[in-house]
């Protein structure tokens, strides 16, 4: 019975899932009946809703074990397309105890010192004022300045969404370049759930929870023109400056291309929905 079940989900599966599944294995990991399904039904949500070409890089933390929660689901913006970044998210000292796939504590959980990952993805290759970032935050940091995801350069250049709590009244914050233009600023008491920055244009910048808009519209230009070579990182702000790492807990993140209000909702739903077949929504 059990050999049937699994045999049903891998036909019934997306061909993104299956490959993402393979992966997993590959890297020592393996994957549920259950959890492919939930993949599978994210990746036809995504597709339906026409914002496969968005995501340069995606990673639903879910999987048997860390070094399943390691693996991404999109590394291009197309399934047979370019591939960025890292083939497995770069573990910095993550340990099997931190990652659990379903419940209350889903997700993957920081240390606020010396855990993070390094995509190895570089984000001057996304288009200039046309970008989003975005991570299914369980737990809110409390540590200053925490990178959910972030790349950042003390010379301006900037893709980041964190949390802080060392700046009154600003609990997250999505920054395409360092300079007082460059942030939108999440609403106050509001740093968990789906949290996410977009950009449509250079002067566009606005952050979303759970879907919705949260907090004004920035619209001051932009005055660089490169999101800059510093690689993404998850769990920690990556800088000259320091690591700013994260010390929540953390179910899922994504960044490419910019999405309007209308994509980043039905982002949102088709994320929530994985979210709640894994018993871990916030």
């Amino acid at each position: 019975m059990l050999a049937g079940k699994i045999a049903y989900f891998r036909a019934t599966a997306h061909p993104e899932a299956l490959a993402w599944q393979a992966r997993v294995v590959a890297n020592g990991g393996s994957v549920s009946a259950s959890t492919l399904a939930a993949v599978s039904a994210f990746c036809r949500s995504i597709d339906a809703a026409g914002l496969r070409d968005r995501f340069y890089r995606l990673n639903l933390f879910c999987g048997a074990g860390l070094t399943a929660a390691l693996v991404p689901l999109y590394r291009g913006q197309s399934f047979t397309g370019t591939q960025y970044g890292n083939a497995t998210d770069t573990n910095v000292n993550f340990v099997s105890g931190d990652y659990s796939e379903t419940g209350v504590n889903g997700g993957l959980l920081g240390d606020g010192t010396t855990k993070y990952l390094n995509t190895g993805f570089v984000p001057n290759v996304i288009t200039f004022g046309n970008a989003h970032v975005a991570g299914y935050v369980r737990v809110a940091a409390t540590n200053a300045f925490a990178g959910i995801v972030s790349s950042y350069a003390p010379n301006g250049d900037e893709l980041s969404l964190c949390n802080t709590q060392s700046v009154a009244n600003k609990p997250w914050f999505f920054a395409e370049e360092n300079t007082a233009t460059g942030y939108a600023e999440g609403a106050v008491n509001a740093a968990t759930g789906f949290l996410a920055g977009a950009s449509t244009s250079t002067t566009d910048r606005r952050c979303y929870r759970n879907g919705s808009q949260s907090g004004p519209t920035v619209t001051n230009a932009l005055t660089r023109s490169s999101y800059g070579a510093r690689e993404l990182w998850v769990f920690a702000r990556n800088s000259t400056t320091g690591t700013f790492p994260h010390n929540g807990r953390i179910a899922g993140y994504s960044f490419g291309g910019g999405m309007a209000s209308s994509q980043m909702a039905a982002y949102n739903t088709a994320m929530q929905a994985f979210q709640a077949a894994l018993t871990r929504t916030v």
